[in-house]
């Protein structure tokens, strides 16, 4: 693996549009090789702000903050050898009498002083590296201080390690880039498993490598409450794993438990990384809440003394996974409006998931206080004259539209999405688009069955409603056995059914208002927590990556038949990806799963770091014999680096 890891450092590296093993990943709209080649010394090369709004002062400490780690990221070899005039190895880039231009330094010019980071963040950047004055400065420019952070991790991946001469250089190009689609999600599951905070933070991290830019927290179910909510206790005393005892000078237990503080640090660290977190607390159902506050649930005269020896409910029979919010009085929608008071100051980037999947009407339907309710409304919902509550049916979308306004009274402008088909009639009932412009369908239909829901979600009638596509990528999506051009029968992994899954291949409906798509962790189907996530999730990201922000999806990189695999044709999209993975790990972040299942892993210096704390590789003498000394560790491990 040496010998891939460094190859493309020692050989020229040429520019070109889509996937080079190596090179920025994941692939640009537009990389044109430029002449030149420079040396960059770690000792002396700067990455800086030029031209910025002076008011840009919650933008500016964000991108510095970005400078910092990708300063570090640009060197993640350690030190080098001292220059000399032999390393640029007789290209372009040499001036005078045989001596090396320097790259002395990133400039970075940012158009917008804005901090906000949501659905409709400018991500863009260009990227130049070339002979033109100044010859030894690079300029990035970006829209937004997100479209720099882009930038900057295109940056730091151009530059490469030469292990022959033990140097760091960087080859002539001009980048212009932008993401396919504007939402590259990941949904964590934190309900069915706990998973920590160090935890989620690399996540992140993983993300940010990966140019992908949505957290979506999965926080609640009928499994657990890890979320503290301010003026009710009980949710996380009484219903988070671990249920110690509860300290109350200090508003924390030491069970599984997120503090609204600390999550609120998260955000803040996920944000430095142009990576926005979008809460879900799962309602009307899925809601292990009603055990902790039964009044503002099913009224007490439906079988509220649920059934615990059953997980799926029948008339008669409820099962205790499966309580609904009273929607017949405003006690229900009192305790929307105190979970969202905590959830819009600790998450103020503004966008929310309020769930809305797997709404068992069977609470609702053995009531006779919601049955009064439907009849007493069967004209007329108490929140619109002109829209009807009569029956079970009608009683979700009401309770959306109640959701939707306590949110926008709370957040303006709040950017919101449900579960779909969950909360499909939300739109349905009344031409609600005019009102709500900004609410998303989170497409759940199975990795073989989206394509009709989404013709349906995009069609006209749901006005201004977006669409999110989670079904096909649910990380537990089985593998499957299919021929490849050649007709050798191979097997094709979850991830790269992902990767090669068409998101805009459905007909009908408006494919502008698909805003992108996003991986799925379930912790009830893949086992994920806070020991195997990480080693789990990266592969799939880097899967999605290229689907996601690259200008064709895949298209450009699958050979004709559309079928591709890791162990058959399609060697280039694989290997792209495990020079990734190497580099990330390089950078000591966790990357699990190879894609071309190689039997000697990246020899890259690689351990455990906490969250925040940057990994540095181990630190070698910066003197000629450098190189020598590295190919002497090779020689030991048996891996002979190519000349």
């Amino acid at each position: 693996m040496w010998q891939l890891l460094f190859c493309a450092c020692i050989l020229p590296c040429i520019a070109q549009d889509g996937l080079n093993p190596g090179g920025i990943f994941p692939p640009p709209n537009s990389d044109v090789g430029q002449s030149g080649q420079w040396v960059v010394d770690p000792t002396t090369f700067k990455i800086s702000i030029g031209q910025m709004p002076s008011t840009a002062n919650e933008s500016k400490s964000r991108l510095q903050r970005g400078i910092q780690r990708f300063q570090d990221f640009v060197f993640d070899f350690g030190p080098a050898a001292p220059i000399n005039s032999a390393q640029c190895w007789g290209q372009p880039g040499r001036v005078g009498n045989g001596t090396c231009t320097p790259l002395n330094s990133l400039v970075i010019n940012v158009d917008s002083a804005s901090d906000v980071l949501d659905r409709f963040t400018n991500e863009s950047y260009t990227l130049a590296v070339t002979m033109t004055a100044p010859a030894d400065t690079a300029i990035l420019n970006a829209t937004t201080i997100y479209g720099a952070l882009r930038g900057l991790q295109t940056f730091s991946q151009m530059v490469k390690f030469n292990l022959s001469s033990a140097t760091y250089t960087i080859f002539g190009s001009i980048v212009s880039d932008a993401p396919r689609f504007e939402y590259r999600g990941v949904m964590i599951d934190t309900s069915r498993n706990f998973v920590s905070l160090n935890t989620l933070r690399l996540i992140c991290d993983q993300m940010e490598q990966n140019k992908m830019n949505a957290l979506h927290l999965h926080l609640t179910d009928d499994q657990s409450w890890p979320i503290t909510i301010e003026g009710m206790p009980l949710l996380t005393q009484w219903m988070a794993y671990g249920n110690q005892k509860y300290d109350s000078v200090n508003n924390q237990t030491t069970s599984h438990i997120y503090s609204l503080a600390n999550m609120s640090d998260f955000v803040g660290y996920c944000w430095d990384r142009a990576v926005r977190v979008i809460p879900e607390v799962d309602l009307p159902g899925h809601c292990i809440g009603q055990n902790a506050y039964p009044e503002y649930f099913v009224p007490q005269d439906s079988p509220h003394n649920c059934n615990p020896n059953i997980t799926v409910s029948s008339p008669g029979n409820v099962a205790c996974d499966r309580g609904l919010i009273d929607v017949t009085s405003e006690k229900g929608f009192d305790f929307v409006q105190q979970l969202y008071s905590s959830l819009v100051k600790t998450f103020p980037q503004g966008e929310y998931h309020i769930g809305g999947d797997e709404v068992w009407s069977v609470p609702w339907s053995n009531s006779t206080i919601v049955q009064s309710f439907c009849k007493q409304h069967a004209k007329a919902c108490p929140d619109d004259p002109n829209i009807t509550c009569g029956s079970i049916g009608d009683l979700q979308p009401y309770f959306t539209r109640r959701v939707v306004e306590i949110i926008n009274n709370l957040k303006p402008g709040a950017q919101l999405q449900g579960w779909a088909p969950g909360v499909e009639g939300f739109y349905q009932y009344g031409n609600l688009g005019s009102r709500y412009p900004n609410f998303t369908y989170s497409n759940w239909n199975g990795w073989d069955g989206w394509q009709g829901p989404m013709s349906r979600m995009t069609d006209e009638s749901q006005e201004n409603a977006s669409v999110i596509l989670s079904g096909p990528f649910y990380i537990n999506r089985p593998v499957r056995t299919v021929v490849d051009s050649k007709g050798n029968v191979q097997e094709q992994g979850n991830w790269e059914q992902m990767m090669h899954t068409a998101i805009l291949n459905f007909t009908g409906g408006d494919k502008s208002k698909v805003r992108g798509a996003e991986l799925v962790a379930w912790g009830d189907s893949t086992g994920i927590d806070s020991g195997g996530a990480l080693d789990i999730m990266a592969i799939y990201m880097s899967g999605m990556a290229i689907n996601l922000w690259s200008k064709n999806g895949t298209v450009s990189y699958v050979n004709p038949d559309g079928f591709s695999s890791c162990n058959g044709d399609d060697y280039s999209i694989c290997d792209s990806i495990d020079w990734h993975r190497c580099r990330t790990l390089m950078r000591g972040i966790p990357y699990g799963q190879r894609a071309r299942h190689f039997d000697v892993p990246c020899a890259v210096a690689y351990e455990p770091r906490a969250p925040g704390v940057w990994y540095k590789s181990p630190k070698l003498p910066a003197e000629d014999s450098v190189a020598d000394k590295l190919r002497q560790q090779l020689r030991e491990a048996g891996l002979e680096p190519v000349a």
